[in-house]
């Protein structure tokens, strides 16, 4: 089970790298893993943050090295609480009722949370810190006029947003240059086409989650 989930892993990945568009942040595509990342970038230094806003289900982490052009903080989630609930459930009606159905979600419940933590961990969003501020005027000319800008507010920097392309950047006080730009996923990434949570079938597929949301600030 655990190699069928790599490899379904992959393959979404896969999926996600040609349909997506350039506002996704090199190959840090939805529902890739801790682990994927690791593998990905193996001479990486990878350094686990503490922010005071984070709960048991949450883990951000940096990742900087050779060949990285600043810093790059990556934050990260797991779905367990719900998939023991769930799976809670279905094995009590499972007294009951032996349907395929539910045998199959208890199936699919126990190998995820079976897996390792790494394996559990999906990336929400993404902060690039680039070691020297970007001029401004390179994300207009990538990105268009921002949907909206405003200040942020705990130090009142300059700010602005592309809701539609889950893009946020934070800018110098003379408004000229970025010094870091937050990526989130929006539906679109999430789900280029309307879909359901998976049905059970013979091959198992990749389960839906919840649009993430807007980076919080550190």
């Amino acid at each position: 089970m655990r190699k069928l989930l790599t490899a379904l892993s992959t393959i979404v990945i896969a999926l996600f790298c040609n349909a997506l568009q350039a506002e996704i942040y090199k190959d840090f595509v939805p529902f890739i893993t801790l682990k994927q990342v690791k593998l990905n970038y193996p001479n990486a230094k990878f350094e686990d943050l503490k922010p005071a806003w984070a709960n048991e289900d949450e883990v951000m982490i940096t990742m900087s090295g050779e060949g990285l052009n600043g810093e790059i903080v990556l934050k990260f989630s797991k779905d367990d609480k719900r998939r023991a609930k769930r799976l809670a459930e279905n094995e009590a009606k499972s007294l009951n009722d032996n349907s395929k159905v539910l045998l199959w979600y208890i199936d699919f419940d126990k190998n995820y949370l079976a897996l390792p933590l790494e394996d559990r961990l999906s990336l929400d969003w993404v902060r690039y810190l680039p070691m020297t501020p970007i001029p401004y005027e390179r994300l207009l000319s990538r990105y268009g006029k921002p949907d909206n800008c405003d200040s942020n507010p705990e130090d009142f920097r300059p700010q602005c947003v592309w809701e539609s392309k889950g893009v946020l950047i934070n800018l110098s006080d003379d408004k000229k240059l970025v010094t870091n730009i937050d990526y989130w996923f929006t539906v679109k990434e999430l789900f280029p086409s309307p879909a359901e949570e998976p049905k059970p079938s013979l091959k198992k597929k990749s389960p839906k989650t919840k649009p993430k949301k807007e980076p919080a600030s550190l």
